[in-house]
């Protein structure tokens, strides 16, 4: 990412709780220190093994964006003293230091049911009816790193199903200007979401409005070429 002087969003999860992760604050100190440029640097965590010492350890780590999800099994419930402390650290560090800290703390209900994970996810298999779902822009925006280096299409193919290549192997500006990610953005360009195994049975909802959206279409376009 260095090299390309890559300049946008980098998700330190992917389907997973990253505080569970051994060194994860070296990672992220090694992250933000080698890539700047104005870069988000985002965190998301559910919170259940958060404790005072990992928020210090987000804070200090150099990362601009947290995102803390609360699964609860009541929403009127107060949030978490661990969780107030990592407001209050954040709180502290945007007053006093010009490295500013984005904090988001989200009640969600635990029995929620969320996308099905291009059908993968165990309490939702089945998608919605493709009419319902408008033109998916993922693959032309993002894509998946997993632990041992192996790219994925998007976070919807939890598993990986598909596999568009290994850090271990290849460079990744040439995996994202590869043929097979390109044979992807085609299809999708031409409204084929159908005819790819991983997003035929994927729910996510898309861009909103339908692939005929004109406007979409031409923006698409222009920035993928």
């Amino acid at each position: 990412l260095k090299e390309i002087n890559y300049r946008g969003r980098i998700n330190f999860y992917n389907n997973s709780e990253p505080l569970i992760t051994k060194n994860i604050f070296e990672y992220l100190e090694y992250a933000t220190k080698t890539i700047k440029n104005g870069n988000e640097f985002r965190f998301m965590t559910n919170g259940i093994s958060l404790n005072n010492s990992k928020s210090e350890n987000l804070v200090k780590s150099g990362i601009n964006s947290i995102i803390v999800n609360l699964y609860l099994d009541d929403l009127t419930k107060d949030f978490p003293e661990k969780v107030m402390y990592l407001k209050e650290l954040v709180d502290a560090n945007n007053i006093e230091k010009n490295t500013k800290i984005s904090l988001e703390i989200h009640k969600r209900l635990i029995t929620e049911v969320l996308c099905n994970k291009s059908g993968d996810a165990p309490n939702k298999h089945e998608a919605y009816p493709m009419y319902f779902r408008g033109f998916c822009i993922q693959p032309f925006t993002r894509l998946v790193i997993d632990p041992n280096g192996i790219i994925g299409l998007c976070c919807m193919d939890a598993f990986i199903k598909k596999s568009f290549g290994n850090l271990n192997d290849s460079k990744l500006i040439d995996i994202w200007e590869g043929s097979e990610l390109n044979h992807y953005r085609n299809e999708l360009l031409q409204g084929n979401r159908t005819k790819l195994d991983v997003c035929s049975n994927c729910d996510y909802y898309g861009c909103d409005g339908s692939f005929n959206n004109s406007i979409l279409k031409k923006i698409v376009y222009e920035i993928t070429q």
